[in-house]
């Protein structure tokens, strides 16, 4: 594995790394723990604007262990350390429960959400968690960049042996000569700059899909924002296991 300039990456990158993800680990979660006992109402009544400044700090601390958790996947691509648990995964239930797990931050960042399938796309073969670390990862990424009053729309849809998950959102798009580089790691293009991007979670999401014998790449939409399409293969041995199951009982 190489990092963003092309060389390998060294040992003691990748140690360090994993210690400042580890390290990083109690104190997230010793904040969002505080956030719940706000919420809980356990220290005293809350004011509705010292809710909001809780949930701010609520939404950031959920930020920052997506990020530790993405430090903590590169090592493991890099040592060759991630193992697949394969089964019959829904993209589009996948991208319903993402919604509903991220409807703080798109309610506080006033973006809209949508889901639409066309036909009647069948399950993928692939690691459900990863399937649903490369869906969170393109939303925030589009979350980023969307404007309030914005729009994500994912679309599921299926063509021949590959099922496609397309993510738009109504941001100021890409330029041109980084709609490949975006997904090199620790990417800092002129949209991942203005941002404070750390360029991790896009590197991820090709990684995973790699794995899975799929492709991801991006565009721009003719009307404005981006696009970022992943076509992962189908599940066809439930489709043979039917078969087999109908050639049986009418024999």
């Amino acid at each position: 594995m190489r990092d963003g300039g092309g060389a390998p990456m060294a040992a003691p990158r990748l140690d360090i790394l994993s210690m400042l993800a580890h390290d990083l680990k109690a104190p997230v979660l010793a904040i969002e723990q505080a956030c719940a006992m706000f919420r809980d109402g356990l220290l005293g009544e809350v004011a509705p604007e010292q809710g909001e400044t809780v949930e701010l700090i609520a939404a950031n601390a959920a930020t920052l262990e997506r990020m530790v958790a993405d430090f903590l996947d590169i090592v493991r691509c890099v040592e060759g350390a991630v193992r697949l648990r394969m089964e019959q995964v829904d993209l589009a239930a996948v991208a319903r429960t993402v919604g509903r797990e991220m409807a703080p931050l798109l309610e506080a960042s006033q973006v809209a959400y949508e889901v639409a399938v066309a036909g009647s796309p069948e399950r993928i073969w692939a690691d459900g968690g990863q399937i649903h670390r490369v869906v969170t990862n393109l939303v925030v990424n589009a979350l980023r960049y969307s404007p309030p009053g914005g729009r994500i729309q994912v679309e599921v849809e299926q063509e021949g042996p590959v099922a496609r998950l397309s993510l738009s959102d109504e941001g100021p798009g890409i330029p041109e000569a980084e709609l490949e580089a975006v997904f090199g790691r620790f990417w800092q293009g002129e949209r991942s700059a203005s941002s404070g991007n750390t360029g991790l979670g896009l590197f991820l999401c090709r990684a995973i899909v790699d794995q899975h014998g799929g492709r991801i790449w991006a565009e721009n939409r003719p009307e404005g924002g981006a696009r970022f399409r992943v076509e992962l293969p189908v599940d066809r041995r439930a489709r043979r296991r039917e078969a087999a199951a109908t050639g049986a009982a009418a024999g």
